[in-house]
């Protein structure tokens, strides 16, 4: 039976310092939040100041956008280049991740996948309006394949 108490009291402390730390995490983001609010009081009595008659409500708010932890800034562009260069013929955005995180040796698990594609969408368009590459087909459901312009 002391080994049963053991192990509960191992787990008892290991959720217990979780707890502390998620806390921790919690007023750090409420000090943050309330940072940023004020910030943004600052601004709004700006934008009265500069356009009295603006409705500050019709501003809608920008979606937080993380950051990928795969790319650096940049250095999404440049791989999308790279792979494109390489390859023998046009590539979709899934094959682009998949040859870059090869590339990289970083495990392929799908959720890695969706999000550095999400990435590489996002630098594709980019990269399109500066006519550096072009779609060349667009398949089932408009998987679209994109090569060097």
């Amino acid at each position: 039976m002391p080994e049963k108490r053991l192990n509960r009291r191992h787990v008892v402390n290991a959720l217990a310092i979780l707890h502390a730390e998620m806390a921790g995490q919690i007023q750090h983001h409420e000090r943050e939040a309330r940072r940023i609010s004020l910030d943004q009081g600052h601004v709004a009595a700006t934008l009265k100041l500069l356009e009295p008659a603006i409705d500050l409500r019709t501003i809608r708010a920008k979606p937080h956008q993380e950051r990928s932890v795969i790319f650096r800034s940049g250095e999404a562009p440049r791989a999308i280049l790279d792979a494109l260069r390489v390859a023998d013929g046009p590539l979709t955005s899934r094959e682009m991740v998949e040859r870059i995180l090869a590339d990289r040796n970083i495990e392929a698990t799908a959720d890695r996948i969706d999000s550095v594609q999400k990435s590489l969408l996002t630098a594709i368009k980019g990269l399109e309006a500066k006519k550096l590459v072009r779609v060349v087909a667009t398949g089932k459901g408009g998987t679209r394949s994109w090569s060097i312009a």
